[in-house]
């Protein structure tokens, strides 16, 4: 029973969502022991080009402004086409082959 609430809840959770947060900025994260420079650490959100640009980018900022509690800055963004490639076959014999191009967002939350 366990394995399919766990599966419920994140599929409520991520339930379209286009972008992903790939790495928290160093403010958000209260660890203990952080260093002294923990809140100028940059967090990384990063969105599918092909799931809509506009959308998807709209997403990327609801995102951002929800893991800062507002504001935030953009530090730099960069579109890289991914390692991994999905394959969707045709019949017994093709193959096309797609890779994931995405836009990462580097960021940090201001006050």
């Amino acid at each position: 029973m366990k394995p399919i609430l766990t599966v419920s809840i994140f599929l409520f959770l991520f339930a379209g969502c286009v972008a992903r947060v790939d790495k928290l900025p160093g403010s958000v994260e209260k660890l203990k022991h952080a260093p002294v420079n923990a809140n100028e650490q940059y967090g990384v959100v990063s969105y599918d080009i092909d799931d809509g640009e506009d959308g998807a980018r709209q997403d990327a900022y609801d995102e951002m402004y929800k893991i800062c509690n507002g504001k935030y800055k953009i530090i730099k963004e960069e579109i890289k086409k991914g390692d991994t490639a999905f394959g969707t076959k045709i019949d017994d014999n093709a193959f096309i082959m797609d890779s994931e191009t995405r836009v990462y967002i580097k960021f940090m939350c201001v006050k």
